[in-house]
Parts: C-alpha cells; structure tokens; sequence
C-alpha cells in the first residue's frame, strides 16, 4: 500500500508540474530613453500588443537646487501625423520617486513627450507571456 501511495504521490507531483508550467516568456525591446529633463522621445513602431514601464527619481533635482522638483508624466503622440495617441495617451504621477507600467492593446508608430525635471527612464516592449500584463493603474509615487 505505501508503495502505491509513493507512486500516487510522484505522478501528481509530476502532473502537477507540468500543467503548472507557464510558456516562455518573449519580449521585444522597440525602446529605451533616459535623461534627466523634460524631452521627446525617439520614434518606435510596435507590431503588435506592447506596455511601457516608466520610473522616475528626484532626488537628484533636488540636490542640484531644485528642491520642489516631484512628479513625471508623458504624452504619447503617434508619429505618423503627430496626434495624441487614442489608448491612454497621457500619463501624470505624482511624487519625488516611482514607477510603472501602461499596457497598450494597438500597434503603431509613435513618440513620446517626457514632462519631468528629474532623472527618469522609459522602456517599450512588446511581446508575449502566460501572465498577464499590470493594469494601466499601476505605479507608485511617494
């Protein structure tokens, strides 16, 4: 009996471990901008779904006299005629520091205006995975 138990015991592990197991995740980097003010980013095309995950930090502003220096957001244009893009084309945090992430369901070409007198960064992926993508309310800013 202990020995079937044993056997019960590693197929459900092994059965469990399979149908457990997510696809591989694969992203596409279209962009990466970084600076420490306000600037247009260079163009990039998505093909397909793809998010954007932005982080920004003042402490810096701060320290080189710009002690109000707080809060990040951006435009997202399309490139091709330089209208605002129709899937959540503004974005504005508040706060010294933070980070996120929007989503964006439509492919195309497009650009963004950065609005910041910090140091910040944004990245455009596109890709697929098993897991679902964060809503376009994530982001924190202290």
């Amino acid at each position: 009996m202990r020995h079937m138990l044993r056997l019960l015991a590693v197929a459900v592990i092994a059965a469990t471990s399979a149908c457990g197991s997510a696809k591989p995740v694969s992203y596409d980097l279209l962009n990466v901008s970084s600076s420490s003010n306000a600037m247009m980013t260079d163009s990039f095309t998505a093909h397909s779904t793809w998010s954007l995950t932005y982080q920004w930090d003042c402490a810096k502003a701060r320290v080189r006299g710009n002690p109000n220096a707080s809060g990040f957001g951006y435009v997202l244009y399309n490139a091709d005629d330089d209208s605002t893009a129709y899937e959540t084309p503004k974005v504005d945090r508040h706060g010294t520091k933070g980070n996120g992430t929007v989503p964006y369901q439509t492919p195309g070409q497009y650009y963004l205006q950065i609005s910041t007198p910090c140091e910040w960064q944004v990245t455009a992926v596109t890709g697929t995975s098993s897991t679902p993508r964060p809503s376009s309310r994530a982001g924190s800013g202290t």
